[in-house]
């Protein structure tokens, strides 16, 4: 979980953070810790996410969103988004996300909070 927190805060420009997303996504341990995903993909988020406050996190999991056939985010993904908008306690993304569950469409989530 370390090494892969470390190696997302050397990941040198955005196209190799979007390609590091694929690759953490394949390693089975990884897989199987979400905290540990949440972890990596929220020094991806403070690094490559536009925006200001929690749309940052949705701006890069969008980008993310992108990369995948069927336009939606792993669990970790997902965790890291939540735990975002718990923290600066914005009840109303904490619902639309929880609506999501388990993880869904983030085109869905922007299509029903604007």
């Amino acid at each position: 979980a370390e090494a892969a927190m470390q190696v997302c805060a050397r990941v040198p420009s955005l196209d190799e953070a979007l390609r590091l997303v694929s690759v953490l996504r394949s390693i089975r341990s990884l897989r199987s810790n979400t905290p540990a995903l949440e972890d990596a993909y929220t020094v991806l988020i403070r690094r490559f996410g536009v925006g200001e406050g929690t749309e940052k996190g949705f701006a890069f999991a969008r980008l993310v969103a992108s990369q995948s056939k069927d336009n939606t985010v792993d669990q970790g993904m997902y965790g890291a988004l939540l735990r975002m908008c718990a923290v600066a306690k914005q009840q109303d993304k904490v619902r639309q996300l929880v609506c999501m569950a388990p993880f869904g469409d983030i085109g869905e989530y922007r299509d029903a909070v604007g």
